[in-house]
């Protein structure tokens, strides 16, 4: 189950012929749409294997894309820019396996801020192996190895949860995990 949100409205209104694929996307403003998801062990990856995945088309250089690590600083953050910013790594992917609030930020090189559909991966093998990103099918980044972040959080996409940075602004589909 998840609970879409849109300045206080329901997301569905942002649907969007904008696609890659379907005929439509979700269209995030950038100013209060996200989903949330509630806390659940199946985002809980230790240093288990794991993939998430999705296609955007970005309007801005900066915003929230996935964020699982609340108020415990602990699990995935996923973003544009640095930390959600427009700062360094404007225009850009960048992945955190956040344990204990001890930040490991891995940063793509190539910007998707273009007005065009990017597929963005990220995978993590066997157990205790570095995490990998992948823009359009090319690998850009590998983390740290042995990132081990059980938590019980609040998912959030689109946006961060104590609401800092920048929320996603551009569309979004095929969000799999």
């Amino acid at each position: 189950t998840y609970k879409a949100s849109s300045g206080g409205g329901d997301i569905a209104t942002g649907l969007s012929t904008d696609s890659h694929f379907y005929h439509t996307s979700l269209n995030f403003d950038g100013t209060g749409d996200n989903f949330t998801t509630p806390a659940n062990s199946q985002f809980d990856f230790g240093t288990g294997a794991y993939t998430l995945e999705f296609w955007i088309k970005p309007t801005t250089d900066a915003g929230w894309l996935y964020y699982d690590a609340g108020s415990r600083n602990k699990g995935l953050r996923v973003c544009i820019g640095k930390n959600g910013g427009n700062s360094s790594n404007a225009g850009k992917i960048e992945f955190n396996e956040q344990v204990g609030n001890n930040d490991v930020y891995t940063q793509g090189t190539s910007r998707v801020d273009d007005g065009k559909w990017h597929h963005v991966a990220i995978c993590r093998g066997d157990s205790g192996a570095a995490t990998k990103l992948f823009v359009n099918g090319v690998h850009e980044a590998t983390g740290k190895p042995n990132r081990n972040f059980d938590n019980n959080n609040t998912v959030y996409i689109g946006a961060r949860s104590d609401g800092s940075g920048t929320n996603f602004n551009g569309n979004m589909q095929d969000f799999r995990m």
